[in-house]
């Protein structure tokens, strides 16, 4: 019976030392005698499952997506890129959006039955007109081995093109570095 009374005597200062470490400085600093309780409210929230979500949802979580359209097992998105300070850092940048939207919509069903995704990013040209800038097309075959396309390289994102040829728009590809050509266009 001592030692039942000395557990709960025990969890109870336990409980009241864990609430006490709760509290932040004005509180403490509070000269006054009485206690104060706070009660703060925590909400968990649940991680989407990218098969129940639609391939439109999962593309604007992403991209800042201008247009969608599903043509017959082909699907073509066309989304503005962010503002970057080069044209190599704009291709770099489309290639890791690629990837994570490539992540996310693997398992999804509609995802699935395509055939083709053609990624075209749009960018402001110096006079100010929004062209397609860069354009990625796939074959949903190609990625289907793919287990996790944020662990894989650029160049490996490239090569999953298969036949496909990254398009680039030539007011953009004079101002890329041999670097970045060699990675997009790789043969």
């Amino acid at each position: 019976m001592k030692k039942l009374i000395t557990i709960i005597i025990l969890t109870l200062s336990i409980s009241l030392l864990v609430v006490g470490c709760g509290s932040n400085k004005d509180e403490s600093s509070n000269n006054n005698t009485s206690t104060n309780t706070k009660t703060e409210k925590t909400t968990v929230t649940k991680k989407e499952d990218p098969k129940s979500n639609s391939m439109d949802d999962i593309l604007k979580s992403k991209l800042d997506v201008v247009s969608i359209n599903n043509d017959e097992g082909s699907l073509y998105v066309k989304y503005k890129f962010k503002d970057t300070l080069s044209c190599d850092s704009m291709v770099n940048g489309a290639l890791l959006d690629i990837k994570s939207v490539l992540n996310d919509l693997k398992d999804n069903e509609e995802f699935k039955k395509l055939l083709t995704i053609t990624f075209v990013g749009l960018a402001k040209t110096t006079d100010g007109k929004e062209v397609p800038a860069l354009t990625d097309t796939f074959e949903i075959n190609q990625l289907e081995n793919t287990k996790d396309f944020n662990a894989i390289t650029n160049q490996q994102l490239i090569q999953l093109q298969g036949d496909n040829t990254t398009g680039v728009a030539p007011d953009f590809k004079s101002q890329l570095s041999d670097e970045i050509i060699q990675i997009i266009y790789p043969n």
